[in-house]
């Protein structure tokens, strides 16, 4: 098997670890169709997931699915899914914790606080269709959890105030919004977490222009790439026209993915 791994010939791999049906044999099987882009092939994310299993390797499957709804999180803001990995992850290591597995008790508590983050900030988001001000007083208390990026990413908070200002036709307050997130997270671009089409509802109705991204889905990560130009004068995200006078207050509070889980 080691030979195998060494000539990456995932086919042969896959076979051989078909063929020899030994726990440790299905752990390296799995371990090295995680190094390969599971994300975008559902075949090996199948592979990966029965391998585990039939080890019963249950902390590595629950880590599997773990990584899993950080991806969706990460590169497709599908909270949905995530929440519905984090699920599957929590299950596995209590199934492990009820086998007298003592090292998934820890990361079983650790994960079910992940997914009460997720589930809570699902909740809050539809919420903003709804009582609007609760919501949105809900999302500034999240954002103020110092450990919440473990969870969510700030980002994402953001852009959900912001897209339900922009929906709402609210654009000073979308635009103060965004401003406020450019302030609190100033390696992030927002336009990398907020939807194009609010982010052009906003620029149509305010003059403000956004500094483009790669967008969600094509590995970018968020953050500013911290170019020359970029050190020798600080763009700023939300720029507004220079005539405009009126510029708005940003004290306002209260005012795509590839997991298959559901």
């Amino acid at each position: 098997m080691k030979s195998l791994l060494k000539s990456g010939d995932t086919e042969r791999i896959v076979y051989f670890a078909n063929v020899c049906r030994q726990p440790e044999i299905y752990v390296m099987a799995a371990n090295y169709l995680q190094s390969l882009e599971w994300r975008q092939d559902q075949d090996i994310m199948r592979n990966i997931i029965n391998f585990y299993t039939r080890a019963k390797a249950l902390v590595l499957l629950a880590g599997f699915y773990d990584s899993c709804a950080q991806v969706e999180i990460d590169e497709y803001q599908q909270y949905e899914k995530a929440g519905a990995a984090l699920l599957e992850s929590h299950k596995t290591l209590i199934t492990a914790v009820n086998q007298g597995d003592t090292e998934a008790r820890d990361r079983a508590a650790a994960i079910q606080n992940k997914l009460e983050k997720v589930r809570h900030f699902l909740q809050l988001r539809s919420l903003l269709d709804g009582d609007a001000d609760e919501a949105i007083q809900g999302l500034y208390e999240l954002l103020e959890d110092q450990n919440i990026e473990a969870a969510v990413r700030r980002g994402d908070i953001f852009a959900a105030i912001v897209e339900h200002y922009a929906k709402n036709k609210n654009f000073k307050s979308a635009l103060g919004t965004l401003q406020e997130m450019k302030n609190r997270l100033p390696k992030v671009n927002p336009s990398y977490f907020v939807s194009e089409d609010a982010l052009a509802a906003i620029g149509a109705a305010t003059g403000a222009t956004f500094s483009p991204t790669t967008r969600r889905g094509g590995g970018g990560s968020g953050e500013d790439d911290g170019s020359e130009e970029e050190e020798e004068e600080e763009e700023e995200v939300v720029e507004e026209e220079e005539e405009e006078e009126d510029r708005p207050m940003f004290n306002n509070r209260l005012m795509n993915g590839t997991a298959k889980f559901l």
